[in-house]
């Protein structure tokens, strides 16, 4: 306030009451509790306003120009006739006379010379306009625009404008190197000029910039090399545990984040040491470590790599920790705290599954699950894994879980929903439908149970009476979710079509295949999946089941199924390609016709003619079909796909979809896609090739094509792609 008085006492030039009124502002801003002060102040800005200096104003109209969305670099082609014969001069204009990043240098410039910060105390100034303001300067001026990013504390979608995964895909080697070594410096001394700070309000400059390092980082992870990423991850098991981030809310989305997509880029080689760096972490509700983020925010390191596991990082020497270690997981599992309980389970799991654990140790994570079992299911308790997963665990002969289980899914009370006092409980249709899932999983029928499963077969008798109290119950679930009032709301957990495809998966893998042939009750479920039929609703994943029942309706069948692949319908054509894999599944075992090869050839089609909508899904049918091995996919299929794999080789590359994004032929979102779309044929061309290589044949050129691109691709996706369809 002194200096603010000693303007006011000079000379009242332009100059000092600007100075004055920006100066008023950013006090104002600091005092936020200070009612008297604040006045004083307003007062002070007011008198400035009324001789025409008006920091809101300023501010005001920056804001508004930075809302429109980032100017694209526009490319205008001019042909000029020039005197002699045939010379047309061909130019290409990058930009107009005016620069349409002045908005944004306006901005940042008057951030840097008046008193206006982007954030005073707890208020925002100017943060989200400064960050729209460095896209707009992002590619005449990167560093300043990744500087001011980290300065205003960007949100994760505006960081996405800048840093999608096409961009991080096409940057060169030495702007990755050079991007990821400053952020890395950056993030690293943040933390440790912060060890022994108090953490305070969460808009302080550091925590902004470690929050946006971290994002950024995160996304350059998918180009690190191998031992850039175990350097990293040996920082983050540091990070963890800094009193910077557990004392704290703000850096636990970033930090999960950042070691998901860490995670994610490892090569599969990698993952066991990435487990053994990890697994001395403190577990979340140990004593000791109670970070201050809400649990559900705060990361589980092993929930990532369970996602990554592929039974391939076995150790055969334990780690010099590991007794410490494992009696502490032994230790958590046991405990009545369900936070520290569900996360030591996910850490002793992944070993499991692994072979990390010796027979000995093997009975005692299992004995310490089966020790906090569920008095009223006689089950063990492991929040976010389904029930069935017992059967997969040490112990569960010992502790009869399949009689157990069997008991409790068959005996469930189906009763029936109707409308209570206060509205209707959207926890019905979430137990139903968790209810219904493990009926279509445990009691999946033999023949299109998935390899490695357990499954645990019905008695005809057992499967009639289970179908008799579902099928008396269904028309009170269709009453009320097909009321308008609760399938129009917003939120999913009263939409039909999830619960009609739980139904639908039961009877048609599971139920309808246990009963004789002809069975009266198999009656009544097909007039159930007709009225569904007649609603719109598919049903394609009750195929199985019906063509078992009656095969009579194979016609029928197959010409909805041909409506479904020629249409645009997401939902319905994902369905549908997952009913032709159990359908494929019960044909080979000689208990319903086959499909016919129209189908399989509209499948091909969708390929050829890169129809973009649930191609992940089509794809991954054909995959399954390649797999089998039984001549579904024929050679003439073969030479279809081909064709179709050259042209996709071309419209998903990186470099391809940014330049269709720059020109103003695509949005964003087509980007993302392309990407997802390139994952997915790089899977179908590693697993046609592996049936090339199974029937001894040499690889036809495109297939050599694109083991070239997965090898070279810059995205570990792609990479993976071929490597894990051998």
């Amino acid at each position: 306030m002194t200096a603010i008085n000693a303007l006011r006492s000079g000379r009242r030039n332009p100059a000092a009451i600007s100075l004055e009124s920006w100066c008023c502002l950013m006090l104002h801003a600091l005092n936020w509790g200070d009612d008297a002060r604040r006045a004083e102040l307003r007062e002070r800005i007011e008198l400035a306003k009324e001789q025409r200096y008006d920091p809101w104003s300023t501010i005001d109209v920056l804001r508004a120009e930075l809302k429109a969305p980032r100017p694209q670099w526009a490319r205008r082609v001019e042909l000029k006739a020039g005197f002699d014969s045939g010379d047309i001069r061909r130019t290409v204009h990058f930009l107009s006379g005016e620069s349409p990043e002045m908005p944004a240098y306006q901005l940042l410039r008057l951030v840097e010379k008046a008193p206006c910060p982007l954030y005073a105390g707890g208020m925002s100034l100017l943060g989200e306009t400064a960050a729209h303001a460095a896209l707009w300067i992002a590619d005449v001026a990167p560093f300043w625009s990744v500087v001011t990013l980290l300065r205003a504390g960007a949100s994760d979608e505006i960081v996405n404008e800048l840093f999608d995964r096409a961009t991080i895909a096409m940057l060169s080697p030495s702007r990755i190197e050079q991007l990821y070594t400053q952020l890395l410096r950056l993030v690293d001394g943040e933390i440790a000029k912060l060890v022994t700070a108090t953490v305070g309000d969460s808009d302080a400059l550091s925590l902004r910039a470690l929050r946006v390092g971290m994002d950024v980082i995160s996304r350059l992870a998918l180009r690190l090399a191998p031992n850039e990423l175990d350097a990293l991850l040996t920082k983050l098991a540091g990070w963890l545990v800094a009193r910077v981030a557990t004392t704290g809310f703000v850096l636990a989305e970033p930090l999960g984040t950042l070691l998901s997509r860490v995670l994610e880029s490892l090569p599969d080689n990698a993952v066991g040491r990435a487990a053994e760096l990890l697994l001395p972490l403190p577990i979340y509700g140990e004593p000791g470590y109670h970070p201050k983020a809400h649990e559900q925010m705060w990361p589980e390191p092993f929930e990532g790599l369970l996602n990554r596991n592929r039974n391939n990082s076995s150790q055969t020497a334990k780690p010099a920790y590991w007794p410490e270690v494992w009696a502490r997981l032994i230790m958590g599992i046991r405990s009545e705290n369900e936070t520290l309980r569900r996360r030591a389970f996910i850490r002793a799991y992944f070993l499991h599954l692994n072979h990390w654990l010796s027979e000995d140790e093997q009975s005692a994570f299992g004995e310490a699950v089966w020790s906090r079992s569920n008095p009223a299911t006689g089950l063990p308790e492991i929040f976010g894994f389904r029930l069935s997963l017992v059967l997969h665990l040490p112990c569960a002969i010992e502790h009869d879980a399949k009689n157990i289980l069997k008991r409790g899914l068959l005996n469930k009370e189906l009763r029936p929903w109707k409308i209570e006092s206060g509205g209707f409980n959207s926890d019905h249709v979430r137990s139903f439908r968790v209810w219904m899932n493990e009926v279509a999983h445990v009691f999946c029928h033999p023949a299109i149970a998935s390899p490695g499963s357990i499954v645990l077969p019905l008695e005809a008798s057992e499967a009639a009476e289970l179908l008799k109290r579902l099928l008396a119950w269904w028309p009170t679930a269709i009453a009320l979710l097909g009321d308008p009032k609760y399938s129009e709301l917003p939120l999913g957990d009263f939409k039909l079509e999830p619960v009609v495809k739980e139904f639908c998966k039961a009877l048609g893998e599971s139920l309808l295949l246990y009963l004789p042939r002809g069975h009266e009750l198999a009656a009544v479920a097909e007039q159930n999946l007709e009225q569904l039929i007649s609603r719109g609703l598919s049903v394609a994943r009750a195929i199985p089941g019906r063509l078992f029942q009656r095969a009579e309706l194979l016609d029928s069948v197959v010409e909805s199924m041909e409506g479904i692949f020629i249409s645009n319908d997401a939902e319905q054509v994902k369905l549908a390609t997952e009913a032709m894999s159990s359908w494929t599944q019960a044909a080979r075992h000689s208990m319903i016709p086959a499909p016919p090869r129209s189908l399989i050839e509209l499948l091909v089609a969708r390929v050829m003619l890169r129809q973009t909508t649930s191609l992940d899904s089509v794809i991954a049918c054909l995959v399954r079909l390649i797999d089998s091995g039984d001549g579904q996919i024929t050679e003439h299929h073969e030479h279809l796909l081909f064709r179709a794999l050259a042209q996709l080789a071309n419209d998903t590359s990186p470099a391809r979809l940014r330049e269709r994004f720059e020109a103003g032929e695509i949005e964003r979102v087509t980007i993302v896609e392309g990407l997802h779309t390139r994952e997915w044929v790089a899977l179908l061309a590693g697993k046609m090739a592996a049936s090339f290589k199974r029937r001894g044949q040499p690889l036809p050129d495109v297939l050599v094509q694109w083991r070239k691109i997965c090898e070279d691709d810059s995205l570990p996706e792609m990479r993976r792609a071929w490597e894990q369809s051998a």
